[in-house]
């Protein structure tokens, strides 16, 4: 997802990795890259077996966790859901208010925590369903009172109406997965596209100026998807991208607290429940078994195997 930031940028420097394509050349495996807009779109083609590996909200990848096959290896972001609206206000003002939501997101998820943390329930509010692309306009025009998304969107709306606010935050995640498929297949290829993650974040890491290319070329994918201008820059991009990753962690690795059963994804998971988007016969021990950190354990105990300090990409028909 171009416009999942980070994931965006570290997609957009794995698919110029030439260290991964010769890996996976070697053993007779082309990679191929496609950008989607919502987690949902990239659900679909994956419970039909037409994608191996994902690069998705916490959401989205629960809900593929609890009806599919897959393996969650790595962490690709912890930053914020956020509530915004075109006054600094308590969400106690919230009441009666109309409230634009992505539906079924860790957006949805985190508006319904801040509602509750005061006590107002869903009732008593004015939950408008829209798309990202949908809110800054809607609250700009007057259509709804505030809304709850995710970066860069919210970015996205406060850089364009200077009057924008954010009035509550809370923690969500990205994640990279495999189909449970590919990976009892092909378990050397799933390492090699792991440690072509690893690479991404080490050499946005390396330098500033790499890390704004990765920001640029993100932009480039993810406006058409958009329907309209982002008017987001490479910097800002960058600086959300350093803020929910690159400054946060070492190695990308699934962090302890998401195997908690008292955790946010298994409370991110009873919420998906009580929506319907996951049936009540799902199990948390399903999707608990899912998550893994033992994939990215042997690659960077072996780094020098999987070169994962190595650096070659193909960027703006040069390469760096």
């Amino acid at each position: 997802q171009p416009l999942g930031i980070p994931i965006g940028v570290i997609g957009e420097v794995m698919q110029r990795d030439n260290i991964l394509r010769e890996d996976l050349k070697a053993k007779g495996v082309e990679v191929r890259f496609h950008p989607f807009l919502k987690g949902a779109d990239l659900n679909f083609f994956c419970q039909r077996g037409q994608i191996d590996v994902g690069l998705s909200g916490d959401m989205p990848t629960i809900i593929l966790a609890a009806e599919c096959h897959i393996v969650i290896a790595g962490l690709a972001k912890q930053g914020f859901s956020e509530v915004v609206a075109k006054k600094d206000m308590q969400i106690t003002e919230l009441k009666g208010k109309r409230i634009g939501y992505p539906p079924n997101s860790n957006a949805h998820y985190a508006l319904l925590v801040a509602l509750s943390s005061v006590g107002l329930k869903e009732p008593d509010v004015r939950m408008i369903p829209l798309d990202v692309n949908q809110m800054q306009e809607a609250l700009h025009n007057g259509k709804i009172d505030a809304f709850s998304a995710w970066e860069p969107i919210t970015t996205l709306a406060r850089t364009k109406y200077k009057d924008f606010v954010v009035i509550h935050r809370a923690l969500n995640e990205s994640f990279m997965y495999f189909s449970r498929a590919m990976l009892n297949r092909h378990p050397d290829i799933a390492h090699h596209i792991m440690a072509s993650m690893l690479r991404a974040v080490g050499w946005m890491k390396k330098s500033e100026n790499n890390l704004l290319e990765a920001s640029r070329l993100a932009i480039e994918t993810g406006r058409p998807l958009l329907g309209w201008r982002a008017d987001l820059t490479a910097d800002q991009i960058a600086d959300i991208t350093n803020r929910d990753l690159l400054d946060l962690i070492r190695v990308p690795a699934i962090p302890e607290k998401d195997f908690m059963v008292d955790g946010p994804l298994r409370k991110e998971f009873e919420f998906l429940k009580i929506t319907g988007n996951i049936p009540d016969s799902a199990k948390w021990e399903k999707v608990a078994a899912s998550l893994d950190r033992t994939i990215i354990r042997e690659v960077v105990s072996k780094a020098e195997k999987y070169r994962i300090y190595e650096f070659d990409y193909e960027l703006g028909g040069a390469k760096k």
